[in-house]
């Protein structure tokens, strides 16, 4: 059978262990060992997490996963996710899995996944960018290119994809490209609303200093901000600003940061122990975990989550002793992270 045609089948998903290491940060010399699945021991438990969180939030494992979780996305009543093994979705309140799309279409793993109302959209190792019909489960190719894709976004039956040339704009139908143009560098994160978008992107010079760009559907962009250390992660955006994470090249020290949309003044929101990994925002508050860097061979500190709120100014610790939180969503009933790239976790209700 076809790679479309087993896409319309389901079968659940248990088990699994590979710890993942991406270029999050590309100065922080994270470990290239990823077990594979055949590596892996029986699923966690159903257990209460984290004993040292002030306020007494305490989260529970909603799914073991196979293979790793690298992408992470709400969509209506689940929650969709990504390894080397394939596409999944996991219903929010039973925790029940199933295997949307096979390893056929996914190769060695994804490099960027986005949900909307229309279906899925991956890239992967390929350069190839598919979607995955939500009503008949059938893959497409939407877009094949050679220009080391990093970065997907979607927005109002728009797809964004951010390679080493700069973004390109298409329909999600599969439509021939509407525009594409240069953003300065190479694309690593994107982030869409509306009528304007927002990218991290690695000059054409190289280092490890990111800037972010602004651009908008005519493809004026313009910079909101040069050379971020380690920026490589775009949080999202409220009303009048946009969020990123930024991290000292050996990893012993990272920040929230934010910009108004429509550009200015540059403002660091708190300082961190540990580089920003992954992060939402959800009206007032921005959600966000650190990333366990390289600290020249000294005690490496637990990786935390946190939360942030800008009504208040003030940064609150929901989560320690973490390990690889590389992914986090809100929903309206919690909060949402991977662990270990393993574990699809969950803090109810969100705090």
């Amino acid at each position: 059978m076809d790679a479309e045609g087993r896409a319309e089948e389901s079968r659940d998903v248990m088990g699994g262990r590979r710890l993942v290491c991406i270029g999050l940060f590309l100065s922080l010399g994270c470990s290239s060992d990823r077990p594979g699945p055949s590596d892996a021991g029986p699923p966690d438990a159903a257990t209460v997490l984290w004993k040292n969180v002030p306020g007494g939030q305490n989260g529970v494992v909603l799914s073991a996963l196979d293979a790793g979780a690298w992408f992470l996305a709400p969509d209506g009543t689940s929650l969709v996710w990504a390894s080397a093994s394939g596409i999944f979705e996991t219903d929010r309140s039973t925790g029940a899995t199933r295997q949307l799309v096979f390893r056929e279409s996914i190769f060695d793993g994804p490099i960027a996944v986005v949900v909307d109302e229309a279906g899925i959209y991956w890239t992967a190792s390929d350069d190839v960018v598919r979607r995955r019909d939500p009503s008949s489960g059938a893959v497409t190719v939407l877009a094949a290119t050679a220009n080391d894709t990093a970065a997907l976004a979607v927005s109002g039956g728009l797809l964004f994809i951010g390679d080493a040339t700069g973004v390109t704009i298409r329909p999600t139908d599969g439509g021939a490209p509407l525009l594409s143009f240069d953003v300065g560098g190479k694309v690593f994160t994107l982030a869409v609303d509306g009528s304007d978008g927002f990218a991290s992107v690695l000059p054409s010079g190289g280092g490890f200093d990111f800037d972010i760009v602004r651009f908008d559907l005519s493809g004026d962009a313009g910079l909101i901000a040069q050379a971020q250390p380690s920026a490589q992660v775009i949080i999202g955006m409220d009303e009048s600003h946009v969020y990123w994470g930024t991290g000292e090249r050996y990893g012993d020290g990272g920040a929230l940061v934010r910009a108004p949309r429509a550009g200015g003044a540059t403002e660091t929101l708190t300082s961190l122990d540990l580089p920003v990994a992954a992060g939402t925002v959800d009206g007032p508050r921005v959600y966000f975990s650190t990333f366990p860097g390289a600290l020249q061979g000294a005690p490496v500190p637990p990786q935390a989550l946190y939360r942030y709120d800008t009504t208040t100014s003030s940064t609150t610790l929901l989560a320690t002793d973490l390990f690889y939180v590389l992914e986090v969503v809100t929903t309206p009933e919690g909060l949402y992270f991977t662990e270990e790239g393993r574990r699809l976790d969950r803090i109810v209700p969100r705090p």
